[in-house]
């Protein structure tokens, strides 16, 4: 990476000093891809005069194709509404033209939340959408950082290009809170470094190996699989993805059987199977769907990879709430991980093995409150009273991982754009996985649009499949799946804890197993409430809630002391009527 160090001068006022290069930076959410960046800018805290935004620090780069920022804004916000923070761009490093500001002339001038710019050309101002300028920005979700980048050959209106030369200003303005970015007059110069990078290394469309399986989560927008004009892109697409498991979202108005027969027609000389969860949740798999479950409106399939057991994983397909509904969200979230506290405490709907793989796809509409991702990745139920106390969800007692798979040939994360919408891409579509049992070998995003010619001449696609099928991108997870059960927990666990109304479960550490062990509940005075033995092949013991007499105690805290005479554990059990 090679760093540009620029001074200038701006209508009398001396521009902020800038740092910055050339780098592979991903529009995904994430930002260790910006720790060999140093920040441009380091804005003073509460320096605003009122509101919620705070700028921190600035961080600018660029690559062959793009221009990227990443800002700091203080406490989080929902960047794509209830803001007016707007980025200005000096396109043509002259202050006497475009939109003066700030010691600036800004040809751009982007607002985040209204979702929209004003291109100012020759005297003239435009309104222009995110398309007009490749705006991409991530997280969906609120946060404290963001990241977004503008395409360097955009052309706003008619030929005019938005980027004139190779020098940049940039300023950056909340009018709500009154914070500016730099607080001197002219703003940030960059001067975009071409400097050659590495090469982009793009994820395999193919699978690595045949042993993996591959899932694949696709929302078809309103069933357009089966219309004539779009299925032929669709085709074209299944042939080239080849995927194993499929979950389908908005298929509203076409049985299961349709549906696996379509995509049979698609992947020939496999048997097929499908099933529906009312009203728009389809499973098509290569392999038996065993049982189907609805949880509300979404689906979970259990699928026998193997004919046993420990050959089976539990599929969940979810097409949760849009747009401003993050109560709906959220509720649908918290149901689903219930489901899965269940099955996984034993005696549950289903009544899963231990090591059962677990894999959670489907469009999310996560454009809100990151609290529903949160939960969906670490079991932190919001609505306690309705759907139980959380817990943790993998099966070593920790949070679920995410596939986080970027496009096949962009430095991008996002699985849905429209560009009609004022929205700008964003990142919908979601794989969630139980990473204590799963390696993940291989997951991408699909986009035609952007891929090489070679490319799709080899997989036999064109350039505008994917827009055609849907303003939803295909998904593709390739796992690595065996029947080996999890490493046992380092130290014995309750699960769930609190438990509310029935039995909760101590899992044994490995310290503990194999050999017998006794367990004593006392509650917070010190006195025995009921005593039980576990022998050396019990991995775990159940407690109902229940005193020695065979009564229900009361809520309350409980202690219980697990030993086998050599290691012994005290764990803290909160017990809910």
């Amino acid at each position: 990476m090679r760093y540009i160090l620029v001074f200038a001068l701006a209508l009398g006022a001396a521009a902020a000093t800038v740092s910055g290069g050339a780098a592979r930076i991903f529009i995904d959410g994430l930002f260790g891809d910006w720790d060999g960046v140093p920040p441009v800018c380091s804005d003073a805290a509460g320096d605003g005069s009122s509101g919620d935004v705070d700028f921190g620090r600035l961080w600018v780069a660029n690559d062959e194709d793009r221009l990227y920022m990443s800002l700091e804004v203080g406490g989080e916000i929902n960047i794509q509404g209830g803001n007016r923070i707007a980025v200005f761009l000096d396109t043509d490093n002259d202050p006497a033209t475009g939109r003066p500001w700030h010691g600036i002339g800004a040809e751009l001038t982007w607002t985040f939340g209204s979702r929209t710019g004003l291109f100012v050309v020759d005297g003239h101002t435009f309104e222009i959408g995110h398309d007009r300028i490749g705006f991409v920005a991530a997280p969906t979700v609120t946060a404290a950082r963001f990241e977004f980048a503008f395409d360097r050959t955009a052309t706003p209106v008619g030929s005019y290009l938005l980027f004139q030369g190779d020098t940049v200003r940039v300023a950056i303005a909340d009018p709500d809170g009154g914070d500016v970015l730099p607080d001197a007059d002219g703003g940030i110069v960059y001067v975009f470094d071409d400097a050659p990078l590495p090469p982009r290394m793009p994820p395999s469309i193919r699978k690595r190996e045949e042993s993996h399986v591959r899932f694949l989560t696709y929302n078809v927008l309103f069933d357009g699989i089966f219309e004539t004009g779009r299925r032929r892109s669709f085709d074209r697409i299944f042939r080239a993805l080849v995927p194993d498991i499929v979950g389908f979202e908005e298929i509203y108005n076409h049985s299961a059987e349709e549906t696996r027969d379509l995509v049979a027609g698609f992947l020939p000389g496999v048997e097929w199977y499908g099933a529906k969860v009312d009203p728009d949740i389809i499973a098509v798999s290569r392999y038996p769907i065993v049982e189907t479950y609805a949880i509300g409106t979404n689906g979970a399939f259990l699928i026998d990879l193997g004919g046993d057991d420990a050959g089976r994983v539990l599929l969940v397909v979810a097409h949760l709430p849009c747009c401003g509904n993050d109560g709906g969200r959220q509720a649908e979230v918290d149901a689903v991980m219930a489901f899965i506290r269940g099955a996984k405490a034993g005696g549950g709907v289903p009544d899963l093995a231990p090591g059962t793989p677990i894999v959670i796809v489907g469009d999310m509409n996560f454009v809100g409150d990151r609290r529903q991702l949160n939960t969906l990745l670490t079991g932190e139920i919001v609505n306690t009273a309705v759907y139980g106390p959380w817990f943790h969800p993998d099966w070593d007692d920790s949070d679920f991982g995410d596939a986080r798979p970027l496009h096949t040939d962009a430095p991008m994360g996002f699985t849905w754009e429209d560009p009609g919408s004022s929205y700008w891409p964003g990142r919908l579509d979601f794989v969630v996985y139980s990473d204590a049992v799963l390696d993940m070998a291989n997951a991408y995003v699909l986009s035609t649009r952007e891929m090489h010619e070679d490319t799709l001449a080899t997989f036999g696609l064109l350039e505008t499949d994917t827009a055609t099928a849907s303003d939803h991108l295909p998904v593709v997870a390739d796992f690595i799946v065996s029947p080996a059960k999890p490493a046992p927990p380092s130290r014995s666990f309750v699960s769930p804890n609190p438990a509310r109304r029935g039995r909760t479960s101590i899992t044994f550490g490995v310290g503990l197993r194999g050999r017998s062990k006794q367990v004593t509940y006392y509650d917070v005075m010190g006195r025995r409430v009921n005593q039980a033995a576990a022998g050396p092949d019990d991995d775990l013991i159940l407690w109902d809630g229940r005193n020695s007499d065979g009564d229900v105690v009361a809520p309350g805290i409980y202690i219980a002391v697990v030993t086998d005479g050599s290691v012994t554990e005290t764990l803290k059990i909160v017990y809910l009527r």
